[in-house]
Order: structure tokens, then C-alpha cells, then sequence
């Protein structure tokens, strides 16, 4: 079973003209912001983790609904969300740890990240995709799914 829950109402694609009198910023070297990047994203990814391991599904829920780049504004995605949550412990189990699995970033400026969550009954994989806007670290998307062969 496969659930994703984008955040993000849709995508928009920006191009400009470059000319000889533009010119062309250099960026700043990936190494030196990559560390306190991830670690900032993490935070988020584990608070919601924490928050479902604990139970407190509905706080788990206002959390990645606040943390996310467009705020839920279509009528009843908080509820689909707590449902589509407490139906995974019900067929699960309750979560008994969790670990990040794998981290892509890409530039500085957003990530991809796959965390393992151990259910008493079965594992599960959740994706992360953050990106960082002058607010601060933001989920774009996240999702989780219950097929192992379909992670490798």
C-alpha cells in the first residue's frame, strides 16, 4: 500500500534569458552548508516521527500541516490525513523506533529523505522531500509505503 501526501498544490517552472551584461552568480560551495542543512530538516522529519511514535497522531498532523511549504487549505486533508495515520497503526501496530535511511540532497537548498519506521507488525518506508525558503526548512512532500521489494 502506497500513500503519499503531497503538500504542494502545484509547480511552477521559472526561465530567464541570460545576456553578456548579466552576470552569473557564483554559488556557494555545497560542503560548506550541507551539514547544519540536513540537521535543521531532521529535526522536523524526527518530531513528527517522535509525535506518531507516542501516539499523538493529531499533534503529528498539525505539525507537518504547520512545517509544510503551503499550508492545508483544501477542506478536509487534515482529516484524510489522521485517517489514512490511525488506519496504518491499526494494520501495523504501534511504531516501535524509527532511523533515517538515506538522505539526497540536492544543492543546498533541498533534500530527500527516507526513514525507516519500525510498526510491531511491519516496516515501513516514509519519504521526506524538504526545501528551505526564507522561512526556514519546509516539507514539500511525504508519503509512505509498505513494499520492501519496491526499495531497492
Amino acid at each position: 500500500m502506497k500513500r503519499f501526501l503531497p503538500m504542494g498544490a502545484g509547480a511552477a517552472m521559472f526561465s530567464a534569458t541570460a545576456s553578456a551584461e548579466t552576470p552569473t552568480p557564483t554559488p556557494a560551495p555545497a560542503t560548506a552548508v550541507a551539514a547544519p542543512v540536513a540537521a535543521s530538516a531532521d529535526v522536523l522529519i524526527r518530531t513528527f516521527l517522535s509525535s506518531l511514535q507516542a501516539g499523538k497522531v493529531e499533534e503529528a498532523v498539525d505539525g507537518v500541516i504547520t512545517a509544510s511549504t503551503v499550508p492545508s487549505s483544501k477542506p478536509g486533508e487534515r482529516d484524510t490525513m489522521l485517517t489514512q495515520f490511525n488506519a496504518a497503526v491499526q494494520a501495523y501496530g504501534p511504531i516501535v523506533g524509527f532511523e533515517k535511511a538515506r538522505a539526497d540532497m540536492l544543492g543546498t537548498m533541498a533534500t530527500r529523505q527516507y526513514y525507516l519506521v519500525q510498526h510491531r507488525d511491519m516496516l515501513v518506508r516514509w519519504e521526506f522531500t524538504m526545501v528551505r525558503t526564507g522561512a526556514g526548512w519546509r516539507i514539500d512532500y511525504f508519503g509512505f509505503d509498505d513494499q520492501p521489494r519496491t526499495w531497492f
